[in-house]
């Protein structure tokens, strides 16, 4: 990198692990640049003057501005790219720790086996991760029989368009959502409060939200200004998976894969 990539990427890093401005003296004694002092105050003034950082407040402490922070981030994540996590517990203490929200959701998928008559008073559908039971109806039998080998996800689909409730319900609640792991509930309560958005918490938290989900960075569309999501293909414990993460631009995920990437 030339000088000037150098000093940008060393406040980026420095702003994401304090999260507090950066001066041009702060930089070079944290930082130990080999850099005179005036050098790095003259790119400071050139990163001010073409927008790529900005000042808050009086004092000579400079942040990245949002865009220098998305740009940032697509070149550090490969969301399409599968990364290798070993411990579950260990993710669930670094999203504490960086103050963001994360989903997982295991990848097995589940197809409808047989669809048992128990006694014209239960339906039990068999899945092949697990099992789910219905008060009998003849109707929904001869429904259901229809779709075998289908896919768990496409039958809860089809099950909501057509208005069979108790089983959309069940079939989320039972099957898919015991395949799902969430951690970080607070930074959801606690944003969408700050946004006066009602429906913030139930977006993030509903597992199905993968289905309509590329493996890419979000920076608009599905998350508010300043805000950044990813959806990264994931193994954990030797099962693939899904992992959305939602939180400031100026959270630190960089650390935060870092953590849950080491292998102990």
């Amino acid at each position: 990198m030339n000088k000037r990539d150098i000093i940008l990427n060393s406040i980026i890093k420095e702003y994401l692990k304090s999260q507090l401005p950066v001066s041009s003296n702060e930089l070079k004694m944290k930082l130990e640049l080999n850099m005179a002092a005036s050098t790095i105050r003259v790119y400071f003034k050139q990163l001010s003057d073409e927008g790529s950082i900005t000042k808050l407040h009086m004092s000579g402490g400079r942040i990245p501005t949002q865009e220098t922070l998305k740009s940032y981030w697509r070149k550090k994540l490969s969301p399409n790219r599968r990364m290798k996590f070993y411990n579950t517990d260990r993710i669930k203490e670094a999203i504490r720790e960086h103050n963001i929200y994360c989903m997982i959701r295991f990848y097995e998928k589940s197809y409808l086996k047989e669809v048992i008559n128990a006694d014209e008073r239960y339906l039990v559908l068999v899945f092949g991760t697990g099992e789910i039971a219905l008060k009998y109806n003849k109707k929904i039998e001869m429904f259901l029989k229809s779709f075998i080998e289908y896919e768990i996800n496409d039958i809860y689909k089809i099950a909501s368009q057509v208005g069979l409730t108790e089983l959309a319900w069940k079939l989320k609640t039972v099957l898919i959502d015991q395949n799902t792991l969430k951690e970080g509930y607070m930074f959801l309560l606690e944003t969408g409060k700050e946004l006066a958005n009602d429906e913030f918490y139930n977006y993030y938290t509903d597992p199905l939200i993968f289905d309509d989900l590329n493996h890419q960075l979000y920076f608009e569309k599905i998350v508010p200004e300043g805000l950044m999501a990813l959806n990264q293909k994931a193994q954990i414990e030797e099962k693939k998976a899904n992992i959305f993460c939602i939180g400031h631009l100026q959270n630190d995920f960089e650390s935060f894969f870092d953590q849950i990437t080491i292998k102990e």
